[in-house]
């Protein structure tokens, strides 16, 4: 494998080790991770700076050793977003820590809607995503509750009153 190969990261961001081939993945080279990095460090760790550095693709030309087009090909939306957590996992540098400040939790002023419908976009798929394996997962165990159900027999408040018209019923006549 050369040195810049690409590794394969799911959408969940674990890295796959088959890439594309078993199960859709996202292409990011090591040398893009390199590259944001040392921007970064370059232009004193401002996360807006490295957004717009990723988002315009690993450029940026008021910079020297990064003013000059450094990719073929614009990255995908996928691909922004998982290099940009990359880069970010790593914790924060100690250099720009201030624990003071860092503790400190600001209010948010306005207040987060809570209806569904106001998540957006990363909600609703998360919603979608969570419902889907429910009801994947219930169609899974109500099978096996109900053969469980024949081996032991359902309780009775699942098996409903006695039929005195069937010839099964015992009565004590």
């Amino acid at each position: 494998m050369a040195k810049d190969d690409p590794d394969y990261y799911t959408y969940e961001m674990k890295k796959s080790l088959t890439g594309g081939f078993l199960k859709q993945a996202v292409a990011i080279r090591p040398s893009w991770i390199s590259r944001t990095r040392r921007y970064a460090g370059a232009t004193g760790l401002d996360i807006k700076k490295i957004y717009r550095f990723v988002d315009k693709g690993l450029i940026d030309r008021s910079v020297n050793g990064f003013n000059q087009k450094a990719l073929d090909r614009d990255l995908s939306p996928a691909q922004k977003w998982i290099l940009l957590a990359l880069v970010l996992q790593n914790g924060v540098p100690e250099w720009i820590r201030t624990p003071e400040l860092d503790e400190q939790a600001p209010e948010l002023v306005i207040e987060e809607p809570e209806d569904e419908e106001a998540t957006g976009i990363i909600g609703k798929t998360v919603g979608a995503a969570t419902s889907a394996a429910k009801t994947a997962g219930d169609l899974v165990v109500k099978p096996v509750k109900s053969a469980a159900d024949l081996v032991k027999g359902a309780p009775k408040a699942e098996r409903g009153a006695p039929n005195p018209d069937s010839p099964f019923t015992k009565t004590d006549e």
